[in-house]
């Protein structure tokens, strides 16, 4: 059986280039039984399945995209034939492919096509102007000019761009700035002409805003998706079907080169109907990793034409997302205490003393939306930073579920950067799933402890042992294009603990590896129902399955982020392997 049988068309010619593992076609005799015939059989290292009544096998046999049989080497090569393919490990670990449970694909593919000036990059306020003059040089006078990436918090002394620096910078161009979060979006003025926004125009509502001085006048500033949605939708987008394929294709790919076999879009954050049907008709097509999608709030009639688990084996719809506070970055995730006040808060990213930040949404809208939804069957995604926001939101589920009992909803909290610990009980309780941002950690840690929020309450940032020891089926993501993490720097974050600086932040909230390989791998697929079929190595799930480097229950914590993806498999095909793509 040649080693690209099975593959998308525009994967063989680089695959066949060359092999990590030792793979062969042996002659056996063939049993009669088709069902139980292996195509593949790996064997030779490591096989962690995430199965707590067998958490490692020596070998697993994979017949029609599925497994077959996980367990002792003898009785998997039972089901060999003259033409299954032996794949050796050769020392390798093998282990269920991972699943980031919170990303935003579309959103991705947008931003290939515009320019990086994020603080990853360019790390400091020189840097940071330099990179956004150079962008703007590229474009021909009256062009728009689409950037992301400035990052006030990880570039010290970077302050919020002024209206004024930004039609100096670009008097010809239109120019869009998003920051590293994608809560709120700068514009110059040309920009704002361009997309009709003037002193006299209406606030969007639900939370978003065209934010004026204290004369009224616009500073160039807009606050969440309602507000710069429809400015993203007219000028910053793939102009045709291939390039819309082609940019996503290229986010797939780079998520299979993770090990990621599976994602859940948390909202589609470009909800337009031609967008979702390239979406779906392109992963059936060409699939590359499965999909479990939420529609954002404000395309929710895209969803009443749907039933819950519409789709197809890569591209599921699943739920609804709502945005109810927003970012800790620019005071507007919801807190029952204020943030910190300093130079820092108030100079850098204009947060005001005493500020509390704010709910995108009034409590009867959202229990009119979540209840609609609710009734429907679908699931809820609700984006929840803070610690007011979390207790709020759960108040309403609780309430919406007491007068309209549904089993088994799972609905999900979506962050929970500052979520109180003691509401884990009533999570638990209800069903619901606990997804954590835990990249925050990493790249913002010193910031949220020293300037944000203060030592007592980063204690509970991001509240990960209380999650699991509340029985949750918690799960990471990186929230992705926010944060370029891989799922083994999730898991590496998940029990470190660590700021990029070194600092311990939040060491009491810190979980195991074992743990943390749970929430990127059978913790997620249960959040979206899909348990059945991922997440584990278990007959009858799909053999999705990633062959990494080294064994990261053996590995020292703070090596995982170091171990390497060698190759992905979805449905026993092989989509990536390390050195050929």
């Amino acid at each position: 059986m040649p080693l690209n049988e099975g593959l998308s068309p525009e994967l063989p010619k680089r695959l066949l280039l060359g092999t990590t593992f030792a793979i062969g076609v042996m002659a056996f005799p063939a049993s009669a039984d088709k069902s139980n015939q292996a195509e593949t059989i790996f064997f030779g290292g490591p096989i962690l399945t995430m199965e707590p009544e067998k958490p490692e096998v020596q070998a697993v046999a994979v017949g029609d995209g599925r497994i077959i049989f996980a367990g002792d080497r003898e009785s998997t090569f039972q089901r060999r034939t003259n033409e299954t393919r032996l794949i050796d490990l050769d020392g390798k670990t093998l282990m269920p492919g991972f699943h980031n449970a919170h990303v935003h694909p579309g959103l991705a593919a947008v931003a290939l096509g515009w320019e990086n000036i994020s603080g990853y990059f360019y790390p400091t306020v020189q840097k940071s102007w330099q990179a956004l003059r150079d962008a703007v040089k590229k474009y021909q006078p009256g062009e728009w000019v689409f950037a992301y990436g400035w990052d006030p918090i990880l570039v010290h002394g970077l302050k919020a761009p002024r209206l004024e620096q930004l039609d100096e910078l670009a008097p010809d161009n239109p120019l869009f700035i998003t920051p590293q979060g994608g809560h709120q979006v700068y514009l110059n003025s040309r920009a704002l002409e361009a997309a009709g926004i003037t002193r006299e125009s209406k606030d969007p509502g639900h939370g978003s805003y065209y934010e004026r001085d204290a004369n009224g006048e616009l500073t160039g500033r807009l606050v969440e998706q309602p507000a710069f949605f429809p400015i993203q939708e007219k000028y910053g987008m793939p102009k045709s079907r291939a390039a819309w394929e082609d940019a996503l294709q290229k986010v797939f790919h780079r998520y299979a080169q993770m090990g990621v076999t599976s994602v859940t879009t948390m909202g589609v954050m470009i909800p337009l109907p031609e967008v979702l049907e390239i979406y779906e008709e392109l992963t059936a097509e060409d699939p590359i990793i499965r999909h479990n999608v939420f529609i954002t709030w404000y395309a929710r009639k895209q969803l009443l034409k749907l039933q819950p688990g519409d789709g197809h084996d890569y591209f599921r719809y699943k739920g609804m997302k709502i945005w109810y506070d927003g970012s800790p970055y620019n005071s507007t995730m919801l807190l029952e205490n204020p943030y910190l006040s300093n130079n820092f808060t108030r100079e850098a990213i204009g947060i005001k003393p005493g500020a509390l930040g704010h709910a995108n949404w009034k409590q009867k809208e959202l229990h009119d939306a979540i209840d609609e939804m609710h009734r429907l069957g679908w699931q809820l995604g609700i984006h929840t930073q803070g610690d007011r926001a979390t207790r709020e939101v759960l108040d309403v589920l609780e309430n919406v579920i007491k007068k309209a009992p549904r089993a088994d909803t799972r609905h999900r909290f979506e962050h929970l950067m500052l979520a109180d610990p003691a509401l884990f009980g009533r999570f638990s309780r209800a069903g619901f799933g606990a997804s954590f941002h835990i990249q925050h950690v990493h790249y913002y840690g010193r910031v949220l402890r020293d300037r944000l929020f203060g030592e007592a309450r980063v204690k509970r940032l991001l509240p990960l042992q209380s999650a699991f020891a509340a029985g949750l089926e918690a799960s990471l993501h990186s929230d992705h294009p926010m944060f370029p993490s891989t799922p083994l720097q999730m898991v590496k974050s998940a029990v470190m603990r660590l700021s990029k600086e070194g600092d311990p932040i939040g060491p009491e909230q810190a979980i195991s590896v074992e743990q943390a390989l749970r929430a990127v791998t059978i913790n997620p697929a249960w959040q979206v129902h899909e348990d059945h079929n991922t997440g584990s190595i278990a007959v009858g799930k799909f053999a999705d399955l990633v062959v990494l480097s080294e064994n990261p229950l053996q590995s020292p914590p703070e090596h995982l982020d170091r171990i390497t993806v060698d190759a992905t498999y979805v449905g026993g095909r092989l989509v990536h392997q390390v050195g050929i793509d």
